[in-house]
């Protein structure tokens, strides 16, 4: 009887010992922590540039404060505030905002702000002016656009070039891209041929035919193997196209005619009409 009446009293003693444990993590538990993101949305693709002082973006607010809010938030340029505005957003909601801004042109660098005034939070990035036109590519830098030909084609129209490649240890490779995003790639063989690059073209795009793996061989310092592109023309079924060879990066910079010597771009505009 003894021996039960101790462990009868051990076990009562451990249960006290797990009731007070729980209760003390219960009453000690912190609150929640409450806060509130604030971002802007694909900053890895937010424009860096502007030829025109026309900025569009957008931010996300994110409420994680456990209740209904009601946010301000403003706008600023160079700390000069051009918007003031709010949002009602419940917990655990989202508010996707869409904002432009306009600046005088032309400036050097101007930041462009988003603060939640009552929170003090804030997040910036930085734009710069540029007398050109630039395109996001994908997976690239940005490419200048400005210095392009346009050329008017029908509807349905084919892109054609007739090209002959000369190797060293390996044929040129020819890239096709359409309005930024890759869509095709190409060998360029030793014969003059026309090659079918893209088409049927159904809407206006602007276009890049890229030579991308130029290489030379050496002997004795001498090039004796060089790996180039040779041009005749670009056209669809019923017409010449112009275009620009702008040499390694798309920035409108350094432009050459004839034959592809380096890698960079064919590259013009086609407007379906």
């Amino acid at each position: 009887m003894e021996d039960n009446s101790i462990y009868n009293a051990i076990i009562v003693s451990l249960i006290v010992g797990i009731v007070i444990v729980i209760s003390t993590l219960v009453i000690a538990r912190p609150d929640p922590e409450r806060f509130t993101e604030l971002y802007f949305d694909d900053h890895n693709y937010l424009d860096k540039y502007s030829y025109d002082g026309k900025h569009d973006f957008s931010f996300t607010i994110h409420n994680l404060e456990g209740e209904r809010m009601v946010y301000d938030y403003e706008v600023k340029v160079d700390d000069e505030i051009v918007k003031e505005a709010g949002v009602v957003i419940e917990n655990d909601g989202f508010a996707e905002v869409h904002e432009n801004v306009e600046i005088s042109v032309p400036f050097d660098r101007a930041k462009i702000e988003v603060s939640l005034v009552e929170k003090d939070q804030e997040i910036h990035f930085w734009v710069e002016y540029t007398d050109k036109i630039w395109m996001e590519y994908d997976g690239k830098e940005d490419g200048a656009i400005s210095c392009l030909p346009a050329n008017t084609i029908k509807k349905g129209d084919l892109l054609i070039v007739k090209m002959r490649g000369a190797q060293a240890d390996g044929w040129p490779v020819m890239e096709v891209w359409v309005n930024g995003k890759k869509e095709n790639e190409i060998e360029i063989t030793g014969s003059w041929k026309e090659y079918l690059v893209y088409g049927p073209v159904e809407n206006d795009a602007i276009i890049d035919l890229a030579f991308v793996n130029n290489y030379g061989v050496k002997e004795d310092d001498v090039l004796v193997w060089d790996r180039n592109i040779y041009v005749a023309h670009v056209r669809t079924l019923e017409k010449y196209l112009e275009y620009v060879y702008d040499i390694n990066e798309w920035d409108c910079e350094d432009l050459r005619e004839g034959d592809m010597f380096w890698n960079g771009a064919l590259r013009f505009r086609a407007v379906v009409e």
